[in-house]
């Protein structure tokens, strides 16, 4: 449950492994036990000591990781830290009672399993939560995205008929005053006598056409 819920073998890859080949190595220690109580007629004096020894190794172990795991930082190793503790406590207090009496009690094993279990059910509706703004988060990314898109999709269309009207203007402005311009500067020499007011015409129009000229560019 641990190495799934915090993904250790990213947080902690080295411990994920160890944690791995300790429960790995549950199974056939389990094995041996009922092997050992089956031979001696269930003298739980001489079998228990095979799980005793691995229960003890494996608190050992899960204390060692509180450290590491609250140097992460991953808010989620806080529940999975608490609930180390309180099992791993009340673990130690049932087998220091089992070492002293074969009739040991288990009250401490059943109160720290309680407070355990308390702490991941909170931790696993942490990590739900945690899930759900995520999906919201990615939710507001593609509304977002979608407005940029729709934005973007508006600001192209404004700039293609703001094109459209400069390119409606250019044509009116050559066509309305650049061309009639044109055709009177052409006619101007045509028109006999009265060189003063043909100079005046010419002066005048090609001014004119060098404005309009200017106002293209």
């Amino acid at each position: 449950f641990i190495r799934s819920f915090l993904d250790l073998s990213k947080l902690l890859p080295n411990w994920d492994t160890f944690f791995k080949w300790l429960t790995i190595i549950a199974i056939p220690l389990l094995l041996l036990d009922g092997f050992l109580a089956t031979y001696t007629n269930f003298s739980y004096n001489i079998s228990d000591w095979v799980m005793i020894s691995y229960l003890i190794t494996f608190v050992l172990s899960t204390f060692a990781i509180v450290r590491p795991l609250y140097l992460t930082g991953d808010k989620k190793a806080y529940f999975i830290i608490f609930g180390i503790i309180a099992m791993g406590v009340g673990m130690l207090l049932a087998i220091l009672s089992r070492v002293q009496s074969i009739d040991f009690s288990t009250f401490y094993f059943k109160v720290g399993s309680i407070l355990e279990i308390i702490a991941f059910s909170l931790g696993l509706a942490y990590r739900q939560l945690l899930s759900e703004q995520e999906r919201q988060q990615a939710r507001f990314q593609l509304i977002k995205s979608k407005l940029v898109q729709e934005q973007e999709q508006k600001e192209a269309e404004r700039l293609k008929e703001l094109d459209s009207i400069k390119s409606r203007l250019y044509t009116n402005i050559t066509h309305e005053f650049r061309t009639p311009l044109t055709v009177i500067m052409g006619m101007v020499d045509q028109v006999k006598d009265n060189d003063k007011a043909k100079n005046l015409i010419k002066r005048n129009s090609k001014n004119l056409l060098q404005l309009i000229n200017q106002m293209l560019d």
